[in-house]
């Protein structure tokens, strides 16, 4: 690996966790606000009225993600 890309790759590792952690709250206020609009959040595992939800909280207890769909 190049030093730059070896700095950039340790520089973007010290960050990820809090990058993570906002992502996750980000999609959940996204996917919140999307349910009650018209044609709404398909799925997202961290809302409760998702089928995945007991499975999200058992395997990612941090957060589900910031993917979701949209109906």
């Amino acid at each position: 690996m190049a030093p730059m890309n070896a700095f950039l790759t340790i520089t973007g590792i010290e960050t990820l966790h809090v990058r993570m952690e906002r992502h996750c709250a980000n999609a959940q206020k996204v996917a919140r606000s999307g349910v009650a609009s018209a044609g709404g959040v398909g799925s997202y595992a961290g809302l409760e009225s998702s089928p995945y939800y007991a499975l999200a909280r058992k395997y990612v207890p941090k957060g589900a993600g910031s993917v979701f769909t949209f109906g």
